[in-house]
């Protein structure tokens, strides 16, 4: 009998302290969100405080590091590079901004939160992805092989520490020519889209 462990991530976009995150989430109700977070939290989801840092929330990123640790809540500050010159919400300090739109191949199966891949099945097959759907890609990835079908394995590791799974993350990692389609254009990110992980 196959077993299979599932860790729970969910993601909360609340930018800045909760009494303030309506400044940008418009309708938002901070302090309701907030609560949802530590009652998911309470219930062993392991959650995460994604930040975007405007101007109006830059001066409580302590404040906020703070909280999230008080709570045992990781907090994800974003720096974001929708900025015009005089955007209100533009942050003051350029660490939290940037206009380099360089585009940067940034793959979440290898950098997913906290280093953890995302996986999904797809026609009995896992995918390190929770973004591809196309089964094109799924055999271009070369994850498709009858081996590692569901029905086939006795444990997840069979697939995830396969040779093919393997050649997968090598591909990825240390040669672009093969990256598939369908992988570039879903993680590919402008490079001063910066993660600050705490």
């Amino acid at each position: 009998m196959l077993s299979i462990f599932v860790e729970i991530i969910k993601i909360f976009a609340l930018d800045g302290l909760p009494k303030d995150s309506h400044i940008y989430r418009v309708g938002q109700d901070g302090e309701a969100v907030w609560e949802r977070m530590k009652q998911f939290n309470s219930n062993g989801i392991n959650v995460i405080w994604q930040y975007i840092v405007f101007k109006y929330n830059e001066a409580d990123m302590e404040a906020a590091k703070k909280l999230a640790k008080d709570n045992n809540i990781n907090i994800d500050f974003k720096a974001s590079n929708r900025w015009e010159d005089d955007d209100e919400l533009k942050p003051l300090s350029p660490q939290h901004y940037s206009s380099n739109d360089a585009i940067e191949f940034y793959p979440q199966c290898v950098h997913g939160q906290q280093g953890l891949a995302f996986f999904n099945v797809y026609d009995g097959f896992f995918s390190p992805c929770c973004k591809i759907h196309h089964p094109n890609t799924l055999n271009e990835m070369g994850i498709t092989d009858d081996s590692l079908h569901i029905d086939n394995i006795k444990c997840v590791d069979d697939i995830i520490l396969s040779e093919q799974w393997s050649n997968f993350f090598n591909v990825l990692q240390h040669d672009a020519s093969k990256i598939p389609k369908e992988c570039l254009m879903k993680c590919s990110v402008k490079a001063n889209k910066i993660k600050i992980r705490i």
